[in-house]
């Protein structure tokens, strides 16, 4: 089940992104129409009860996997509680609750998927935020890179496979191809790409460590 709930989330969320931009299209046949408006309000109701507690449910169920929760996952729920206010219980025009709702989704997406509630800086690098493994050798900068990003899904020995993660241990890709995904990501998973957290040099320093340790020729 946890290796298929992220999946169901997120097909969850998108659906629910489309029934909200269903639910400002609509709307907007009576935009300056107050009675039309609350008429939509009342239409919607259990859509909007079910959309909302079914996301809730399927994200809150990966935090009891893992066992904590972060700031990220407190953000996420603060910004889906905000959709469910602006539908369910502020006054405001359905028009622009539909609207908020829309932008409040994609930014509880974004801190669900970078697992962060802002945009990573320009230039940054793990030494730069860890700056006491500056004078770690290749393989051990990597194993420290590997233990703070990597283990959660991956586990300490690559076998973990929390959220359909790989099996680091019978990878059968190249080192260039690994390179590739730890930078762009891998499209349908949870792997998400690091480019913008990692320099070349530390996600060639995670390779290593992998493939040195990890890896069963």
């Amino acid at each position: 089940m946890e290796n298929n709930i992220v999946l169901i989330h997120a097909g969850i969320a998108v659906l629910f992104a489309l029934y909200l931009l269903l639910r400002l299209t609509i709307s907007l046949f009576g935009l300056n129409s107050p009675e039309y408006q609350a008429n939509m309000r009342r239409k919607f109701r259990i859509a909007d009860y079910c959309f909302v507690g079914l996301i809730l449910v399927s994200g809150l169920y990966p935090i009891i996997i893992l066992g904590k929760i972060e700031l990220y996952h407190a953000l996420k729920i603060m910004l889906l509680g905000l959709v469910f206010w602006a539908s369910r219980i502020s006054t405001m025009n359905y028009v622009g609750a539909s609207l908020l709702g829309l932008l409040l989704l994609a930014a509880a997406g974004y801190t669900s998927f970078t697992d962060s509630p802002v945009f990573p800086k320009a230039g940054s690098t793990f030494e730069k935020d860890h700056p006491e493994v500056a004078t770690l050798s290749n393989t051990e900068k990597g194993r420290a890179i590997f233990s703070s990003i990597c283990a959660e899904c991956h586990g300490n020995d690559g076998k973990k496979g929390l959220f359909h993660a790989a099996d680091l241990t019978l990878s059968k890709l190249t080192t260039e191809q690994k390179i590739e995904i730890i930078k762009e990501g891998s499209p349908l998973t949870v792997m998400r790409s690091f480019s913008k957290e990692l320099s070349a040099e530390e996600i060639e320093a995670v390779v290593t460590y992998v493939e040195k340790y990890m890896v069963e020729n």
